[in-house]
Formats: C-alpha cells, sequence, structure tokens
C-alpha cells in the first residue's frame, strides 16, 4: 500500500471510532445542548434577564436592527457578516417574523450543525469526547449567542474529509467555512502541507483549490451586487477597539498599554504571523505529517489570545480542535468552568452600562479573574497537547516505527 493509499487516521470502524448508534448518540446529546441555549436566550432575552442572566443573543438583537427581514443584507441595509452566515441569516428572515422566531429558526439550525459536527467526530474518536465537549455547558452558553456553529460544522467535516484522504472535500468545506468566519484559514495552514506531504502535491493542490473555489462562489456575488456592502465586515474589524474579554484589555487597564487603534492592528498582525508560524514550525519538524491537523487548535488558541476581539461565542471554535487534539478530561473540565465563568461575568459586569445600571450587576473584577483564568487554560491545553503528541512520535521511534507516515487517532 502507498502511502497516498492510506488513511490519516482511525477510520470509523477502528478501535477508536464510535458505531452508527454511538455517532447519532452524541449527534442527539449535542442538538439538546443546543436547544436549551435557544431556550434560554428566548426565555431570557428582555431587560435585566439578557445581562443579569445571559439571555442575550446577537441572532435576535441583529433581527430588526440590521433589517433581514426587509430587503437583501448588504445591498438594501448593512450587515457587518461574511457571506456565509448573511445568506443563513436573510434565509432564517423569510420565514420568522420577529427576533424570538428568528431566534428560533437559527437555532435548528446551529442544532443540526453541532448534530452533525458530533456525529463526524465520534465517528472519528469515540462518542465520549464529542459529548463531552459539542453537548457541555460551553455549547448551553454560547450556542445560540451567534452563528459560530455552523462554522464550527464546517471546520469539523473539513478536518474528518482531510483525515480520510478526501482532499478536494476537505477544501471546499473549509472553504465554505472560510466565507462564514474567516478562522478556519488557519486550519488550511496545517492542512495543505499536510496532505501533499501524504498524497503527493496533487492532494495539497486540490485542498487549495477547493477552498478558494469554494470562498469564491460564496463571496463574489455579493462583491458584484454590493463591494462596499461586502466589505463592512473586514472595515469594522479594521476599526475595532480592543474588546472587552482580550489581553489588550486587560493591559490597557493594568499597566496602560493603550495604543491607538492602528499601531494595535499592527501589533495584533504581527505576533500573529509570528505566533502562527512558530506552531507551524514545530509541528512540521516534530510531528508526522498525519498529526499536523491536531495543531489547529494551538494555530486558533494563538489567533484567539493575541487578537483583540474574543466574543463570548468564540470559544466554540475551539470545540473541535479540543476533540482531535485531546488533552484529557480535566483540561476540558478546567476549559468549561472558566468558560462559562468568563460568560456569566461579562454580562453580569456589562449590565453595569445599560440604561444607568441594571439590577443585579456584578463588579468587574470578577470577569477580569475569569478571562485570566479561561486564557491560562487555553494555552495549558496547547501544551499539554504538545507534549503528549512529542512523547507519542517519541515512543514510537524508539520503537522503530516510521514518525511521518499516518498515525491512528487515540
Amino acid at each position: 500500500m502507498t502511502v497516498s493509499d492510506q488513511p490519516t487516521a482511525a477510520g470509523t470502524n477502528g478501535p477508536a471510532g464510535a458505531s452508527r448508534a454511538g455517532a447519532a448518540g452524541a449527534a442527539l446529546a449535542a442538538a439538546v445542548a443546543v436547544a436549551l441555549s435557544v431556550w434560554w436566550k428566548v426565555t431570557h432575552l428582555g431587560l435585566p434577564e439578557a445581562y443579569t442572566r445571559a439571555g442575550y443573543s446577537d441572532i435576535a438583537a441583529l433581527f430588526s436592527a440590521r433589517g433581514l427581514d426587509a430587503g437583501v443584507p448588504w445591498v438594501d441595509s448593512p450587515l457587518e457578516y461574511p457571506p456565509g452566515i448573511g445568506l443563513l441569516a436573510w434565509g432564517a428572515a423569510g420565514i420568522a417574523d420577529t427576533p424570538t422566531s428568528f431566534l428560533v429558526v437559527t437555532g435548528v439550525l446551529l442544532a443540526v450543525a453541532a448534530a452533525v459536527a458530533a456525529a463526524l467526530l465520534a465517528r472519528e474518536v469515540g462518542w465520549p469526547r464529542p459529548v463531552a465537549v459539542l453537548a457541555g455547558p460551553i455549547v448551553m452558553m454560547a450556542a445560540a449567542v451567534n452563528w459560530d456553529l455552523v462554522t464550527v460544522a464546517l471546520a469539523a467535516a473539513g478536518l474528518v474529509a482531510h483525515r480520510h484522504g478526501r482532499d478536494t472535500s476537505a477544501g471546499i468545506l473549509l472553504g465554505i467555512g472560510i466565507a462564514t468566519k474567516l478562522w478556519p484559514a488557519l486550519l488550511l495552514l496545517a492542512i495543505v502541507p499536510a496532505a501533499w506531504r501524504l498524497r503527493g502535491r496533487r492532494a495539497g493542490v486540490a485542498t487549495a483549490v477547493g477552498a478558494g473555489s469554494a470562498w469564491l462562489a460564496l463571496n463574489l456575488p455579493v462583491m458584484l451586487l454590493s463591494f462596499d456592502g461586502w466589505r463592512l465586515f473586514l472595515d469594522l474589524n479594521r476599526e475595532r477597539v480592543a474588546d472587552w474579554d482580550s489581553l489588550w484589555r486587560l493591559l490597557g487597564l493594568r499597566i496602560g498599554v493603550d495604543p491607538p487603534v492602528p499601531t494595535l492592528n499592527l501589533w495584533v498582525a504581527v505576533l500573529t504571523l509570528v505566533g502562527v508560524g512558530a506552531v507551524l514550525a514545530v509541528t512540521i519538524r516534530r510531528l508526522p505529517a498525519a498529526r499536523w491537523h491536531e495543531a489547529g487548535f494551538a494555530l486558533v488558541a494563538v489567533f484567539l489570545l493575541v487578537g483583540k476581539v474574543w466574543s463570548p461565542q468564540f470559544t466554540l471554535w475551539l470545540l473541535p480542535l479540543v476533540v482531535l487534539a485531546w488533552p484529557g478530561r480535566g483540561w476540558v473540565a478546567a476549559l468549561t468552568v472558566t468558560d462559562v465563568a468568563v460568560h456569566v461575568t461579562r454580562f453580569s459586569w456589562l449590565a453595569t452600562f445599560v440604561d444607568g445600571g441594571l439590577p443585579g450587576a456584578w463588579p468587574e473584577w470578577p470577569f477580569l479573574v475569569s478571562v485570566l483564568l479561561r486564557d491560562t487554560v487555553v494555552v495549558a491545553i496547547a501544551v499539554v497537547w504538545w507534549r503528549r503528541a512529542t512523547r507519542e512520535v517519541d515512543d514510537r521511534s524508539l520503537d522503530g516505527a516510521a514518525t511521518d507516515g499516518p498515525v491512528a487517532a487515540t
């Protein structure tokens, strides 16, 4: 069997894979977690509960604020989202007629997305991991805040396709994901060279071309309809200041590091390039190509940690990557506790700025402590994954096993 014929990970019938029943159970559990998130938001959308009980949802807020039910996004009304999300939101607005019903309709889509991601990952590594992560409290808290679970499902599907050598499909899925949120582009940085190494140049090119073609297919029509509307997402992200949850804001509060936005953008860009480059360099040097995709967790973690925005739902991006770069249940529990703490304390503190201060608002310090703890846990998970992965490779080398071929998921 040649390298190009070999699977890149344990298949669905391997020892790590789940049965169809296990995958179906994981899918159901993830869908229920999303349903609970939607139910909580729907029943706590009003003030003060939207803040004091973490009931806020961008989905419901944007229905009327952006006129999703009154015209074509980007053309008839501004929309600060990429085409993938905008088209989904526009479609849901054609069914719904109120912010609440819009949230419910969107919630069905998000539940399907979570179920697909959980089922695919369960078939790869068994059902306990995706159930622990994609059906856990992080999803229950954040799923209905925004549309990010759609991107999570596309990223998970792209990673699974790559692991099974379906290079064009992997590229297309990740390209669509990039057209909904930009972060899956980070995964391509590991997957394209991995496909090239494992299955030859044609595989790497197929992945890259598939991603580029899918991204262009969704973006080009919007560009042609309204280029200014299409670029609003990029413009607003370039112009925004450091967000509440970012380390930049903590630095500004505590030690006075508060650069103007253009300087901040430059620093973020440089640190992101350095961090991402370092992760890729050490991964490609030390790990077999079949495991390069596991570096996706570290790559996205760098992007979040040095970036100027970490919205409450952004931790969802890490979830399928945690499943594949599994650090152990203890670290997953630590991520869950700290991220839920960030979510709760964030909105409870922001309540102090709404209508002159809502009853039940919290002080700022629990939020700041929660952010620091959550970020520390994310760094620790990346370190734990790296140590385990390199130790396994070293052990295989001592046993005389090849270290540059496919490695089964564990």
